[in-house]
């Protein structure tokens, strides 16, 4: 699951059944009209941004309705996602959900979520990145210097001796 603050629950947008969001997703910007009954609506939409670490399994989630219960697809940057072994789309009647097993910054990008039947079409989106799990050059430090020497234990004052040059070091850059 991605790491998410608990009042991820209020930052979902819930919309009313009198609300659908433009056809046409902007991360982050909800446009809204009057629609005819039966017509798809988002209950929850997807968070506008996500960002989880590479490699740490995401869900994304959302919940609508309509009568006829809704199709739906998944996009990524605008193209179908389909038989990729990288992603799972699991939908129920009221809910759709798209798994990325294992984020990458190939999977970067605006992620969307469309709805449609009869009556007419609903999208939500979210932009979604994926950050490296690793120490920046910054929170390492720079190189230092290592003394290999053939003593295998060093005496009390030699351990403060070297603990001196090393904080020495530091110092100066």
């Amino acid at each position: 699951m991605p790491r998410q603050d608990p009042d991820v629950i209020k930052q979902q947008k819930t919309l009313s059944k009198q609300e659908i969001p433009s056809a046409t997703p902007t991360a982050g910007k909800i446009s809204t009209s009057i629609v005819k009954p039966g017509a798809p609506v988002f209950v929850t939409t997807l968070i506008p941004e996500v960002e989880v670490k590479r490699g740490e399994m995401t869900e994304l989630s959302c919940q609508f309705q309509g009568d006829p219960p809704p199709s739906v697809s998944w996009l990524k940057d605008r193209h179908l996602i389909m038989r990729d072994p990288d992603f799972d789309v699991r939908s129920k009647a009221t809910s759709s959900t798209l798994t990325i097993y294992y984020p990458t910054i190939d999977h970067q990008g605006l992620l969307t979520c469309n709805i449609a039947n009869k009556h007419g079409k609903a999208s939500t989106c979210c932009i979604f990145k994926v950050t490296e799990d690793v120490l920046s050059r910054t929170e390492i430090g720079p190189p230092q210097e290592v003394k290999v020497t053939d003593e295998s234990v060093f005496t009390e004052e030699e351990m403060i001796e070297e603990e001196l040059k090393c904080s020495q070091t530091h110092q100066a850059h």
